[in-house]
Order: C-alpha cells, then sequence, then structure tokens
C-alpha cells in the first residue's frame, strides 16, 4: 500500500472499525431507522513521511446523499463568528473596482455562499456559483447572483461556469474526497495556464487530532486528512503553489491560500519540480517530527547552514544545529540565525529528532549520542 499523497509504501495502522455510520450528519427519524443506517469499516493509515492520514476502506459508493442530510453549524454564535472571519478574508482577495466571480466546491446549503454576497461590495457585479451533490434548495436566487448546483465538482465542471472564477472556495470538502489530489487537479483545470486567481480551503488539522487524541474526529466521512507538509505537497501536485497554510477555529482547522503555479520553461522543468518535491519532502517530515519534540540538524557546514535557511529561514521550526568544531559552538548559523550547540548540549535542549546532513557520518553521530546518554530519532539526509 502507497500513500495516495507522496507515493511512500508501507503506512502506519491508526486505527479500525469494523462498523461506523458511513454518514454522520444524517438525521434518522425513528429508531428502527437508525439502527437500520448503512455502515463502512474504518482502517486508518497514517504516513509517516509526509503526516498524510485516511481511511484505506474506504468507498464512494456507500455514500448517497439525501433529504435527511444536515451537517449545518450555523446555529453556534462561536461558529458563526469564524464564518465571519473566513469571509472576510475571501472578500479582500476579489479584485478592486471589477467585475467579479466567486465559485464554492462543497457549498453544503448555500449558507457561507450567501455569506460571502453579503458581504461583497456593492455597486458592481458579483456573482457566485456553488457546488454540491447534497444541496437541496433552488438552483438560482431569482436576483442572478447565486447559481447552486446539486452535484459533485468534477474536471468537467468547468463546462458549467459562465465565466473564469475570480476566487475559488472549498470549506469542509477536501476531507470527503478518496482521492485528493484529483480533486485539487480538476479545480486547477477551471483556471487558466498563468492564473493569479486564489484557491481558499479549509480542512481539519489532522496533526491536532492526533495531538489531542480526537478519536471521535476519525469517521466514515472523513476519508482524508491533512497536516500542513501533506497539504503542500498535494497542493503542488495538482499545480497550485501554497502562499498559506496555518491553523484556523482554536488549531483545529488549516487555512489554505494558494494559487496556481506558473509553469517553468525549458530544461529547468525537471530541476525546479526536483527542487519543490525536496523542500515539500523535507518540510513535512520536520512538520511531523516537531509533533513528538524539538528538531535539530546535525552538522553546521556548507550543508548544514543551506539546509537550514532553504527550510526554516525564520529559525521558527529548526530548534539548533549541533556540531562538534568546538569553534563553531556558542556560535550562529548566517541568515536564519539557528544557535550552534555541542553534542553534550542535546540532551539538556530535549531535542527528539536529528537530521544529519551527511550520511558518512551516521556511525559516529550514533556512538556520540551514546556517548552523551541520548536517543533521538535521527533521520538521514540522503
Amino acid at each position: 500500500m502507497l500513500c495516495p499523497i507522496c507515493s511512500t509504501p508501507a503506512p502506519r495502522a491508526l486505527l479500525q472499525r469494523e462498523k461506523t455510520p458511513v454518514l454522520q450528519n444524517a438525521v434518522h427519524h425513528t429508531p428502527a431507522e437508525a439502527r437500520a443506517a448503512a455502515t463502512g469499516e474504518l482502517s486508518i493509515r497514517h504516513c509517516d513521511q509526509c503526516g498524510f492520514v485516511w481511511n484505506s476502506a474506504f468507498n464512494p459508493d456507500r455514500i448517497r446523499y439525501s433529504e435527511g442530510y444536515d451537517n449545518s453549524q450555523t446555529h453556534s454564535e462561536a461558529f458563526l463568528a469564524h464564518l465571519r472571519s473566513r469571509a472576510c478574508r475571501i472578500i479582500e482577495a476579489l479584485p478592486a473596482n471589477e467585475a467579479a466571480h466567486i465559485v464554492e466546491i462543497g457549498c453544503g446549503q448555500g449558507d457561507f455562499i450567501q455569506r460571502l454576497m453579503t458581504l461583497a461590495p456593492t455597486g458592481r457585479s458579483i456573482h457566485a456559483t456553488g457546488f454540491d451533490p447534497a444541496y437541496r434548495g433552488i438552483q438560482e436566487d431569482g436576483s442572478d447572483r447565486i447559481r447552486i448546483f446539486p452535484e459533485y465538482f468534477t474536471s468537467d465542471s468547468a463546462s458549467r461556469l459562465d465565466e473564469s472564477p475570480s476566487v475559488l472556495v472549498s470549506r469542509h470538502t477536501i476531507e470527503h474526497v478518496p482521492d485528493p489530489v484529483g480533486f485539487l487537479k480538476a479545480i486547477r483545470k477551471t483556471l487558466p495556464e498563468r492564473s493569479n486567481v486564489k484557491l481558499f480551503l479549509e480542512t481539519p488539522d489532522n496533526s491536532w487530532i492526533l495531538r489531542h487524541d480526537a478519536f471521535q474526529d476519525f469517521f466514515y466521512e472523513h476519508c482524508s486528512l491533512f497536516d500542513f507538509g501533506s497539504m503542500s505537497i498535494a497542493l503542488r501536485k495538482a499545480g497550485f503553489a501554497p502562499n498559506k497554510i496555518e491553523t484556523c477555529f482554536e488549531g483545529q482547522y488549516l487555512w489554505v491560500e494558494a494559487e496556481a503555479a506558473p509553469d517553468e520553461d525549458g530544461e529547468s522543468q525537471p530541476f525546479g519540480e526536483r527542487l519543490a518535491q525536496f523542500r515539500d519532502k523535507w518540510y513535512a517530515i520536520i512538520e511531523h517530527a516537531r509533533g513528538k519534540g524539538r528538531v535539530a540538524l546535525w552538522g553546521a557546514g556548507a550543508k548544514g547552514a543551506t539546509f537550514a535557511l532553504m527550510m526554516d529561514p525564520s529559525g521558527e521550526l529548526i530548534d539548533a544545529v549541533v556540531d562538534s568544531n568546538p569553534g563553531k559552538q556558542g556560535g550562529f548559523i548566517a541568515v536564519s540565525a539557528h544557535p550552534i550547540i555541542a553534542p553534550e548540549d542535546v540532551p539538556s535542549r530535549d531535542v527528539r529528532t536529528l537530521i544529519l546532513m551527511n550520511p558518512n557520518y551516521e556511525k559516529e553521530v550514533r556512538e556520540r549520542l551514546s556517548q552523551v546518554c541520548w536517543d533521538p530519532e535521527v533521520v538521514v539526509l540522503r
């Protein structure tokens, strides 16, 4: 079995449930009807390389949206405040003083798309299109401002749009999709080759779920769960450049702002792609490792200084750089300003993961760690 995001083999099994409702948000009218609800299997897998979490037993054919499906959270004042803050972020991204077209993928019953239209500037032509297979309302609102198609968004959905999007929004949808990279590619297909149209995504943060032992957040509808690293990789594989990936709603959700990545020309493209993949891979490894504790590099030479600047220019992800050279200890890496520490300082800084810059020194480094009675995970840069 391979990870659907980074293709790393042998994912770790996290959780198994043999009988779980396939639709958690379906409302049943009698106890007998509820007990007879359709069920499916949970086989939750975790990729230790990129951080992606998914249900390998998910069967999309089991999902059947009907009248009784209701996932609205708009009866909560706390959630309404969150929706307002997200809507304002999106409205700020609309082109100034121009007509605009908002497209929301996975719009539910149209609550958020209506909120966006309420906040949209007046005095210019702004309209919206939504897609959601669970939508039960009228297809058009009568004002020609909102149109919603009660169907899944696919690679053919671009033909439904009467004009190109100004912004694309998809909140709490990608976690329901068994092929998230394919889903993102379908969204990318709606945009011209060179485009500065922004994509906004919101989805549960699986690192929050795992950190808080939120076992109640593993259920059938959510078959694809991301963290920072796996989301970055998925976006790049689909042709997007992530501008911002952060958390919101008290850390429970990822908030993503991305744009279509420009195609590189000529012979530089393969190298550019490999460079992006390198960054995505190691960013995912570092983010995953930080969930266990502090991360340090071993080797404050040219390799370590370059890697630190590439991966953590602001000095927020990597705690320190270890080096055996006493002349470097107590100093700082150029530009990124990571502190350089001695091997003896590793235990006192409680470093849980060490990234070794040169595999030729692996045996020596492990021996040195044994001498200082510390056993962090050693990840070798190869």
